[in-house]
Protein backbone atom coordinates (compact mmCIF):
# COMPACT_ATOMS: atom_id res chain seq x y z
CA UNK A 1 0.00 0.00 0.00
CA UNK A 2 1.15 3.21 -0.65
CA UNK A 3 2.50 5.70 2.65
CA UNK A 4 1.94 9.01 2.73
CA UNK A 5 3.91 11.21 4.49
CA UNK A 6 3.08 15.17 4.99
CA UNK A 7 5.61 17.97 3.59
CA UNK A 8 5.81 21.17 4.79
CA UNK A 9 4.90 22.88 2.61
CA UNK A 10 1.19 20.87 2.81
CA UNK A 11 2.32 18.67 -0.98
CA UNK A 12 1.53 15.06 -0.03
CA UNK A 13 4.51 12.54 -1.26
CA UNK A 14 3.85 8.78 -2.64
CA UNK A 15 6.66 6.24 -1.86
CA UNK A 16 6.30 2.67 -3.30
CA UNK A 17 7.61 -0.51 -2.54
CA UNK A 18 10.76 -1.27 -4.77
CA UNK A 19 9.95 -4.04 -7.29
CA UNK A 20 12.63 -6.12 -9.35
CA UNK A 21 13.53 -4.48 -12.59
CA UNK A 22 11.87 -5.71 -15.69
CA UNK A 23 12.59 -6.08 -19.25
CA UNK A 24 8.91 -3.77 -19.63
CA UNK A 25 10.60 -1.15 -17.32
CA UNK A 26 14.13 -0.83 -19.48
CA UNK A 27 14.30 2.37 -21.92
CA UNK A 28 13.85 0.33 -24.88
CA UNK A 29 16.08 1.66 -27.58
CA UNK A 30 14.29 4.32 -30.29
CA UNK A 31 15.05 2.93 -34.00
CA UNK A 32 12.99 6.08 -35.39
CA UNK A 33 15.85 8.68 -34.01
CA UNK A 34 18.04 7.25 -36.48
CA UNK A 35 15.68 8.55 -39.78
CA UNK A 36 14.32 11.71 -37.40
CA UNK A 37 11.28 9.98 -35.84
CA UNK A 38 9.93 8.64 -39.50
CA UNK A 39 9.38 4.92 -39.34
CA UNK A 40 8.10 4.70 -42.52
CA UNK A 41 11.38 3.41 -44.16
CA UNK A 42 10.33 0.31 -42.01
CA UNK A 43 7.81 0.02 -43.70
CA UNK A 44 8.91 0.35 -47.48
CA UNK A 45 11.50 -2.24 -46.28
CA UNK A 46 8.90 -5.14 -45.43
CA UNK A 47 7.09 -4.21 -48.92
CA UNK A 48 10.25 -4.72 -50.78
CA UNK A 49 10.98 -7.92 -48.85
CA UNK A 50 7.58 -9.45 -49.35
CA UNK A 51 7.68 -8.74 -53.13
CA UNK A 52 9.02 -11.66 -55.61
CA UNK A 53 12.10 -11.69 -57.12
CA UNK A 54 12.37 -11.02 -60.57
CA UNK A 55 13.05 -14.29 -62.17
CA UNK A 56 16.36 -12.78 -64.34
CA UNK A 57 17.65 -16.66 -64.37
CA UNK A 58 16.00 -19.75 -66.47
CA UNK A 59 14.88 -21.27 -63.63
CA UNK A 60 12.89 -18.48 -61.93
CA UNK A 61 10.78 -18.28 -64.95
CA UNK A 62 10.56 -21.92 -64.91
CA UNK A 63 8.72 -21.28 -61.34
CA UNK A 64 7.00 -19.07 -63.31
CA UNK A 65 5.17 -21.49 -66.01
CA UNK A 66 4.68 -24.17 -63.33
CA UNK A 67 2.32 -21.48 -61.12
CA UNK A 68 0.69 -20.39 -64.03
CA UNK A 69 -0.03 -23.46 -65.57
CA UNK A 70 -1.29 -25.24 -62.46
CA UNK A 71 1.61 -27.54 -60.97
CA UNK A 72 4.62 -29.52 -61.83
CA UNK A 73 2.57 -32.51 -63.80
CA UNK A 74 0.04 -29.76 -65.39
CA UNK A 75 3.67 -28.05 -67.36
CA UNK A 76 5.05 -31.53 -68.06
CA UNK A 77 2.44 -32.61 -69.95
CA UNK A 78 2.25 -29.26 -72.13
CA UNK A 79 6.07 -29.60 -72.68
CA UNK A 80 5.63 -33.40 -73.43
CA UNK A 81 8.19 -34.24 -70.97
CA UNK A 82 8.46 -36.07 -67.86
CA UNK A 83 8.06 -34.34 -64.26
CA UNK A 84 11.57 -34.84 -63.34
CA UNK A 85 12.64 -33.11 -65.89
CA UNK A 86 10.57 -29.96 -64.95
CA UNK A 87 11.85 -30.17 -61.65
CA UNK A 88 15.41 -30.41 -62.58
CA UNK A 89 14.70 -27.32 -64.98
CA UNK A 90 13.25 -25.47 -61.66
CA UNK A 91 16.07 -26.61 -59.82
CA UNK A 92 18.83 -25.51 -61.75
CA UNK A 93 19.86 -29.05 -62.26
CA UNK A 94 19.85 -29.67 -65.63
CA UNK A 95 19.42 -27.00 -69.24
CA UNK A 96 17.47 -27.16 -71.60
CA UNK A 97 18.09 -26.72 -75.05
CA UNK A 98 17.47 -23.64 -76.67
CA UNK A 99 15.79 -24.95 -79.60
CA UNK A 100 13.67 -26.57 -77.69
CA UNK A 101 12.93 -23.91 -75.34
CA UNK A 102 11.66 -21.74 -77.92
CA UNK A 103 9.39 -24.78 -79.18
CA UNK A 104 8.24 -24.86 -75.97
CA UNK A 105 7.71 -20.58 -76.03
CA UNK A 106 5.40 -21.06 -78.87
CA UNK A 107 3.49 -24.22 -77.07
CA UNK A 108 2.94 -22.54 -73.96
CA UNK A 109 1.88 -19.20 -75.84
CA UNK A 110 4.48 -16.99 -73.91
CA UNK A 111 7.21 -14.46 -75.55
CA UNK A 112 10.19 -16.40 -76.59
CA UNK A 113 12.80 -13.55 -76.18
CA UNK A 114 11.25 -13.64 -71.85
CA UNK A 115 11.83 -17.36 -71.81
CA UNK A 116 15.37 -17.21 -73.53
CA UNK A 117 16.69 -14.15 -71.88
CA UNK A 118 14.11 -13.07 -69.68
CA UNK A 119 13.56 -9.63 -71.25
CA UNK A 120 9.95 -8.05 -72.02
CA UNK A 121 6.62 -9.40 -71.09
CA UNK A 122 5.89 -13.28 -70.62
CA UNK A 123 3.05 -13.29 -72.86
CA UNK A 124 3.66 -10.32 -75.17
CA UNK A 125 1.62 -6.63 -75.19
CA UNK A 126 -1.45 -8.23 -76.91
CA UNK A 127 -1.99 -10.82 -74.00
CA UNK A 128 -3.28 -13.17 -76.94
CA UNK A 129 -0.63 -15.85 -75.91
CA UNK A 130 -1.43 -15.96 -72.29
CA UNK A 131 -1.23 -19.25 -71.04
CA UNK A 132 -4.78 -20.76 -70.08
CA UNK A 133 -5.43 -21.62 -66.65
CA UNK A 134 -6.10 -24.72 -65.44
CA UNK A 135 -9.52 -24.62 -66.03
CA UNK A 136 -9.89 -23.64 -69.38
CA UNK A 137 -7.06 -26.09 -70.74
CA UNK A 138 -9.11 -29.77 -71.29
CA UNK A 139 -6.75 -31.24 -73.73
CA UNK A 140 -3.09 -30.30 -72.77
CA UNK A 141 -0.84 -29.19 -75.89
CA UNK A 142 2.79 -31.85 -75.74
CA UNK A 143 5.38 -31.06 -78.09
CA UNK A 144 5.52 -33.12 -81.19
CA UNK A 145 9.37 -34.87 -81.35
CA UNK A 146 9.37 -35.46 -84.59
CA UNK A 147 8.35 -32.29 -85.62
CA UNK A 148 11.06 -30.47 -83.31
CA UNK A 149 13.60 -32.84 -84.79
CA UNK A 150 12.77 -31.86 -88.32
CA UNK A 151 12.70 -27.95 -87.38
CA UNK A 152 16.06 -28.74 -86.49
CA UNK A 153 17.19 -30.37 -89.30
CA UNK A 154 15.60 -28.11 -91.64
CA UNK A 155 17.34 -24.97 -89.84
CA UNK A 156 20.56 -26.79 -89.85
CA UNK A 157 20.28 -27.17 -93.59
CA UNK A 158 19.68 -23.24 -93.91
CA UNK A 159 22.73 -22.85 -91.65
CA UNK A 160 24.83 -24.34 -93.95
CA UNK A 161 23.49 -23.65 -96.81
CA UNK A 162 24.08 -19.59 -96.40
CA UNK A 163 27.86 -20.36 -94.59
CA UNK A 164 26.95 -18.10 -91.77
CA UNK A 165 25.61 -18.33 -88.31
CA UNK A 166 22.68 -17.13 -86.18
CA UNK A 167 22.09 -15.80 -83.20
CA UNK A 168 20.43 -17.26 -80.19
CA UNK A 169 17.31 -15.49 -80.79
CA UNK A 170 17.43 -15.18 -84.33
CA UNK A 171 18.17 -19.30 -84.02
CA UNK A 172 15.06 -19.68 -82.05
CA UNK A 173 12.57 -17.69 -83.64
CA UNK A 174 13.62 -20.06 -87.06
CA UNK A 175 12.81 -23.21 -84.76
CA UNK A 176 9.58 -22.05 -83.28
CA UNK A 177 8.68 -20.82 -86.96
CA UNK A 178 9.89 -24.19 -88.60
CA UNK A 179 7.62 -26.24 -86.06
CA UNK A 180 5.07 -24.41 -86.59
CA UNK A 181 5.22 -24.74 -91.16
CA UNK A 182 6.34 -28.53 -90.33
CA UNK A 183 2.39 -29.02 -89.01
CA UNK A 184 1.30 -31.45 -91.93
CA UNK A 185 4.41 -32.50 -93.39
CA UNK A 186 6.17 -36.02 -93.72
CA UNK A 187 9.38 -37.73 -93.35
CA UNK A 188 9.74 -38.07 -97.54
CA UNK A 189 8.84 -33.75 -97.43
CA UNK A 190 11.79 -33.21 -95.10
CA UNK A 191 13.99 -34.93 -97.09
CA UNK A 192 13.39 -33.67 -100.12
CA UNK A 193 13.38 -30.12 -98.80
CA UNK A 194 17.10 -30.59 -97.04
CA UNK A 195 18.06 -32.11 -99.96
CA UNK A 196 16.87 -29.15 -101.95
CA UNK A 197 19.04 -27.07 -99.72
CA UNK A 198 22.07 -29.30 -100.27
CA UNK A 199 22.03 -28.71 -104.09
CA UNK A 200 21.03 -24.85 -103.47
CA UNK A 201 24.21 -24.36 -101.66
CA UNK A 202 26.26 -25.67 -103.68
CA UNK A 203 25.36 -23.57 -106.57
CA UNK A 204 25.80 -20.88 -104.44
CA UNK A 205 29.31 -21.54 -103.11
CA UNK A 206 29.88 -22.34 -106.88
CA UNK A 207 28.77 -18.82 -108.10
CA UNK A 208 30.54 -17.34 -105.04
CA UNK A 209 34.18 -19.05 -106.28
CA UNK A 210 33.27 -17.78 -109.94
CA UNK A 211 32.79 -14.14 -109.05
CA UNK A 212 35.74 -14.27 -106.71
CA UNK A 213 37.79 -15.38 -109.71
Amino acid sequence: MPVSAPLPDGITAVATKERPDTPADRPQPSVALANGGDLSWLACDATRASLPTSPQDFPGRVRCLIERAGGVSQLASRCGVCERTVRNWRDGRSDIPRERCLVLARALGISPLWLLCGEGEMTGSTGESAIPTVDATKAPRAVDAWRLAAALQVLQSYIVLAGGSLDLTQRAEAVAELYSMLAHAGPDSVRRLVAFHTTLGGHLRSNRFRLIT
